[in-house]
């Protein structure tokens, strides 16, 4: 494992275990670590510049990927990276754009061989960018690499997802002349990456696309804003068909007729489609969640907010296998002071608690959600230290909102560490990455294993 000589000193696991014993259904044990224990950290890949892993997800044999930024400033590369079960290194690959310009990951999905596929951004010039969509297989090999720019202008992928015959499905945004810019959907083949087809939403202003959700049939839910005539967004949701077809769109603009999005979403087994986001009230904001069932009906749609009028904002979103929604994100306190929620709506849309992490003193943000089968829910992100600095968070949660733990970690010195994803691993284990030393132009993307 490659290793900085900074992060070589990173101490010893800061464990904060909250009191809570891991139910009767709980996960296999990981052999000589508590639950919420750090089995281990592997800091990777160090450059002259700033690196950064924001994407996971779980490959087949328990191993897990990572993927991220290289060399900011100076030059900004897409990462991947592939580690086993037992933290040992598998394989790092940088890709770096024809142009040799800035290229961003944006999104990543790997199927049930190990390929793994790859979407952002790479500039072809120092005003335009293009879609990108990579393909790598299980040994770290390039398959093929595709732009993707209809109009000749700015274009970007923001989410990747892959149906049940591992075909590539994207979201993405597309600028067209006359100051508009569109949202597309496109069906790539996995084999080669050929695009069989592309899927519009396009209203007279403004559209941005922010993730995607795939049915193993290839119907795809994607989710974003809309600018409305105000000139304000409203909150996004469009149905595309397996064939290419807008089955439907969505619009919701909130009470206060300002800014409202869809910032997460995820499918239930039901065959609904649940949506997260914020909505707007002239200067303050509140978490926003909704049901939407295949025909486009809008079943239930709720929000929560702290007191004193200050933003609260979803980050992610997930569905357990019972309907629930489960949503967290930032909210501020009365006094303005920084904390992080998770609240859980059941399938009919009642609020079933609110769990606050963080408080005056001692603030916090999560960034992503995961539920596992037996209806338990594992948060992510950072959380403040006394002394200065920020640390990885990550905590769980039972179904009736018990926490079961929670633990943070941070390197050697007051830095300021977080978890950016969240994935669950191999029997009692979960899996995170992120980004250490986030305060300094020479952080370095870290990626966890943590007892569940």
């Amino acid at each position: 494992m490659s290793t900085s000589p900074r992060l070589a000193l990173i101490v010893v696991l800061a464990f904060v275990i909250a009191a809570g014993a891991a139910g009767a259904g709980a996960a296999p044990a990981l052999a000589g670590t508590a639950p919420g224990g750090f089995v281990w950290t592997a800091p990777l890949d160090p450059t002259v510049g700033g690196d950064a892993l924001y994407l996971c997800a779980q490959g087949p044999a328990a191993t897990v990927y990572a993927c991220g930024t290289q060399g900011w400033p100076a030059t900004i590369d897409i990462w991947l990276v592939k580690y086993t079960a037992a933290g040992v290194k598998s394989w790092s690959q940088v890709w770096a754009g024809p142009e040799g310009l800035a290229d961003n990951a944006e999104g990543m999905a790997v199927d049930g061989a190990g390929n793994v596929f790859v979407c952002g951004t790479t500039k072809r010039s120092l005003n335009a960018t293009d879609s990108l969509l990579l393909k790598y297989d299980a040994s770290g090999t390039l398959q093929w690499a595709k732009t993707y720019d209809p109009e000749g202008l700015s274009d970007g992928a923001t989410a990747i997802g892959l149906d049940s015959a591992g075909n590539v499905y994207l979201a993405g945004w597309s600028e067209k002349p006359g100051a508009k810019q569109d949202v597309y959907t496109a069906k790539f083949r996995a084999a080669d990456g050929e695009r069989l087809w592309t899927s519009w939403y396009d209203s007279p202003a403004y559209d941005h696309a922010w993730g995607i959700a795939v049915t193993g049939a290839g119907v795809s839910f994607i989710i974003g804003e809309s600018y409305a005539a105000n000139g304000l967004p409203d909150a996004l949701l469009v149905k595309t068909t397996a064939t290419g077809h807008v089955a439907w769109a969505k619009r919701w603009n909130g009470p206060k007729d300002r800014c409202d999005d869809w910032e997460a979403v995820a499918l239930s087994r039901s065959g609904s489609v649940c949506v997260a986001g914020s909505t707007d009230y002239l200067g303050s904001s509140d978490i926003v969640a909704a049901r939407y069932a295949n025909t486009g009906k809008r079943l239930w749609l709720r929000t929560w907010g702290s007191n004193g009028g200050y933003g609260d904002y979803a980050r992610d979103l997930a569905v357990d296998g019972d309907g629930n929604a489960w949503v967290a994100g930032l909210t501020e306190l009365g006094d303005g002071a920084m904390t992080t929620a998770l609240v859980r709506w059941n399938a009919l849309g009642q609020r079933r608690f609110v769990r606050v992490i963080g408080s005056i003193t001692t603030a916090a943000d999560l960034h992503a959600v995961t539920v596992d089968a037996l209806g338990n829910a594992y948060v992510a992100g950072t959380m403040f230290v006394t002394g200065g600095g920020w640390d990885l968070l990550a905590a769980k949660y039972t179904a009736s909102g018990r926490r079961s733990w929670l633990s943070t970690w941070g390197s050697a010195g007051v830095s300021d560490d977080g978890l950016d994803d969240l994935v669950l691993g191999g029997p009692g284990a979960l899996y995170g990455c992120g980004t250490v030393g986030m305060d300094s132009a020479d952080s370095r993307g870290v990626l966890v294993k943590i007892r569940r």
